[in-house]
């Protein structure tokens, strides 16, 4: 600045601290991975009782009813109203979108997946959506780059432990997760593109309605419960026409046949318990997560959501008794420093690996003698 000139030197940005942050805000926050890593536990438990397109149809529509309320009794935030086409043209994306990934990744359950792996395949949401967004033109943070190089070495560990035949997760339950996490990326791509247009209650619930009837079709075409239904009707049609004496024999012998109470329990006690639980946790994710994620930068909130796989994978040790192979744990630890990297704030790596301007402007000595050891890992 030129002496005498009266030009105000811009305050510089206060750097942001937790303790700028309400207790309760925290904790709403922190509480978000364990409520996301019940559901990947919720979600493992099922796939063993019940079909994908079932947990994903009745985990979903049962939550209609709250967001049905929310979008008739909320007052409407006009600022964000968008017109009705708009918003049900905008929801049945978000819906479909959403109930094909449920459904990929529950159908990777279904064949052996994880808790564990799927949970750490999953969350590669966080480093899929910047490597999009770097794809298409968008300027991505160097520290995903790094974050994604970190990542490659724990899918090769997980791809073997699945492989081996002796790990707790299998190829194709692993890759079905990891296709899921493509399909997520794209629900967040087009959710941050709109989001900020439309009114939240009405995109929830036009989303919800919308990720039922994608839910319901695929449980029409794929789903069982047709041929179920075909077959409990052949079968009432046979009894009603037997006699009454035959009818009255069937009962018990029918009844008999019931051995293993924990069959009864895995197909009737398990989704009667597991399907509210995790409509449940899926209501309070949605409900709590956009006051909480407003209350904290985006690199925070990061740090948070990227704790999720490591609480999935605690809860799998301790509740489904799932077993780390060797290759596993290298696979975890390789996810959780990619993931550490990803959620770390932006001038975190800056720090430090100076850059090559900084490189070339340090001062260097007219004469050195042959340096013992050379730093040959630098990656600027």
């Amino acid at each position: 600045m030129e002496k005498g000139s009266t030009t105000a030197l811009a305050a510089e940005p206060t750097p942001y601290a937790l303790s700028d942050t309400k207790s309760e805000d925290l904790a709403t926050l922190a509480s978000l991975p364990i409520i996301w890593a019940l559901m990947v536990v919720v979600m493992r438990v099922l796939s063993d009782a019940i079909e994908p397109v079932y947990c994903v149809l009745w985990s979903q529509a049962l939550t209609l009813p709250y967001f049905a309320g929310a979008a008739l009794l909320s007052p409407a935030d006009e600022d964000r109203s968008g017109s009705l086409g708009a918003t049900l043209a905008t929801g049945s994306v978000l819906g479909l979108l959403w109930a094909l990934g449920a459904l990929v990744q529950n159908t990777g359950f279904e064949h052996g997946a994880s808790a564990s792996h799927g949970a750490f395949l999953t969350q590669m949401t966080t480093l899929l959506v910047p490597t999009f967004s770097m794809l298409r033109g968008d300027v991505v943070p160097k520290k995903f780059l790094y974050a994604c190089a970190l990542a490659l070495p724990g899918i090769a560990c997980f791809t073997f432990d699945a492989g081996s035949g002796g790990g707790s997760s299998s190829l194709d339950g692993d890759a079905l997760c990891a296709l899921a996490a493509v399909v997520y990326s794209s629900y967040d791509l087009y959710l941050a593109s709109v989001g900020d247009d439309f009114d939240g209650n009405r995109m929830n619930f036009a989303r919800a309605v919308f990720g039922t009837g994608g839910a319901a079709a695929a449980a029409i075409a794929f789903g069982s419960f047709g041929d179920d239904v075909a077959g409990a009707a052949a079968a009432a049609a046979d009894n009603f026409q037997a006699s009454s004496a035959a009818a009255i024999a069937f009962l018990p012998a029918g009844l008999a046949q019931i051995t293993d109470v924990a069959d009864v329990v895995n197909g009737v006690a398990v989704p009667a318990i597991g399907l509210p639980v995790l409509a449940c946790l899926n209501l309070a994710s949605t409900t709590i997560q956009p006051k909480a994620h407003a209350a904290v930068p985006p690199a925070v909130s990061q740090i948070f959501y990227a704790q999720t796989p490591m609480w999935a994978s605690l809860l799998a040790f301790l509740l489904l008794r799932e077993s780390f192979s060797p290759s596993s744990q290298l696979g975890i630890a390789a996810f959780t420093l990619s993931l550490a990297v990803a959620a770390a704030p932006d001038d975190a790596l800056a720090k430090l690996l100076p850059s090559k301007q900084e490189a070339a402007e340090s001062p260097r000595p007219e004469k050195s003698p042959i340096p013992l050891f050379i730093n040959a890992t630098r990656l600027d």
